[in-house]
């Protein structure tokens, strides 16, 4: 199932996980983040007693500001409130040094990126 939540997140299950995708390149404001933040507690919700995980893709996110960090830490306090598992994903470079740089990433699951075959 894929569905559209916002102008900001896209999401779609995989067995009993959420994964919602962010579509903002740029979330540096508290507008942008508390929108994504809404749409993505509106997916759990919408999504029920089926979802125990949720995957965050931040493949299109090229920036992230205190705004962004601030409200991720929220939405994760939220779903951790509903027994949900929340992970973060596909975070471009400079995204996961704002991560390690916060200590985020001992806070929230964040993958090692994937070698290009080859390597």
């Amino acid at each position: 199932m894929s569905a559209s939540v916002s102008d900001h997140v896209r999401y779609k299950t995989e067995g009993n996980h959420l994964v919602a995708q962010l579509l903002d390149s740029q979330i540096t404001t508290w507008k942008v983040a508390s929108r994504i933040r809404d749409s993505l507690l509106q997916a759990i919700d919408h999504q029920g007693s089926n979802v125990q995980a949720v995957r965050i893709d931040l493949a299109h996110v090229e920036r992230i500001g205190s705004a962004g960090l601030n409200e991720l830490i929220g939405f994760r306090t939220r779903a951790r409130g509903q027994g949900l598992h929340v992970e973060l994903s596909a975070a471009q470079p400079q995204v996961r040094e704002v991560l390690m740089l916060t200590r985020l990433d001992r806070v929230f699951e964040v993958p090692e990126p994937a070698l290009p075959s080859g390597q």
